[in-house]
């Protein structure tokens, strides 16, 4: 990300706004470590409390994790709450991801991720299980009690809104930033900090309702170019009509002009 120091000056001067507006006390929301796969997954781009309702419902509907393992993706979609788009990829992302566990040592568990370094445990959680940076770091704090803090696109958008993060950022490049501006015995509570604040609708409308932020601005010029162009749209139409009008009434009068002369002639 280009200009990345001084975004982290911007970011590092914001957070303490956030802090004082969401008051967050982290916790480990489940307490088995599927579990926290799975609602690591359902927690991407989506609101905490939405995708603890979701996980909810995937427990009382299958036995354990190994038949919601095999079962069908469209069943799982027709389970859960939120757009279905979205959620095709969730339920399919949780159905492969419990695969690709099961198949390390042929049961489904993550006992043999217990004695890995960081490093390592990065390196397999985001290649041999194949799961985004997100679910990764999600994993990493709440599950082997790494520090790290889970980015989607829904708060890289949100940054971007607020001229808190480059035009050209990507979740990793957030991630990176944010991991170097707050400390590391803050980044789990500003983790659900960030989150709360990414998907709560009054601070989105408060916003828009000031004007501010990127997101806001480029409606407002939108709007303006929106204006600009009906304006100029019926303008045209009018000068079209108007030209249109002037043809009909010189064809008008050459038609009556030729009639006089043709009766002229006869006389």
């Amino acid at each position: 990300m280009k200009n990345a120091t001084e975004y982290g000056k911007k970011v590092k001067a914001f957070l303490p706004t956030l802090k004082k507006q969401y008051p967050a006390d982290p916790h480990r929301p489940v307490s088995d470590p599927l579990g926290l796969f799975v609602l690591a997954v359902l927690r991407e781009n989506a609101p905490a409390d939405a995708a603890a309702r979701n996980l909810e419902v995937l427990r009382n509907e299958f036995v354990d994790y190994n038949e919601l393992r095999v079962a069908p993706v469209k069943d799982v979609v027709e389970l859960l709450e939120g757009d279905p788009v979205a959620l095709r990829t969730k339920a399919l992302r949780i159905t492969e991801g419990l695969n690709r566990i099961f198949d390390q040592n042929n049961k489904l568990d993550l006992e043999h991720t217990t004695d890995m370094g960081k490093r390592d445990l990065r390196a397999h959680l985001s290649e041999a299980l194949g799961l985004t940076s997100y679910v990764e770091a999600y994993l990493l704090t709440h599950l082997f009690d790494h520090r790290a803090i889970p980015v989607d696109d829904s708060l890289v958008e949100r940054l971007k809104a607020e001229d808190l993060a480059g035009g050209d950022a990507g979740v990793d490049d957030v991630r990176v930033l944010l991991e170097r501006v707050v400390p590391t015995k803050d980044q789990d509570e500003m983790a659900e900090i960030l989150a709360a604040w990414t998907h709560d609708p009054k601070a989105h409308a408060a916003k828009a309702g000031t004007g501010g932020g990127a997101v806001e601005k480029k409606a407002a010029s939108g709007r303006k170019s929106t204006g600009k162009a009906a304006r100029k749209t019926t303008s045209g139409k009018t000068a079209s009509k108007k030209k249109k009008t002037e043809t009909t009434t010189k064809r008008a009068a050459a038609r009556k002009t030729a009639k006089t002369k043709k009766k002229t002639r006869r006389q």
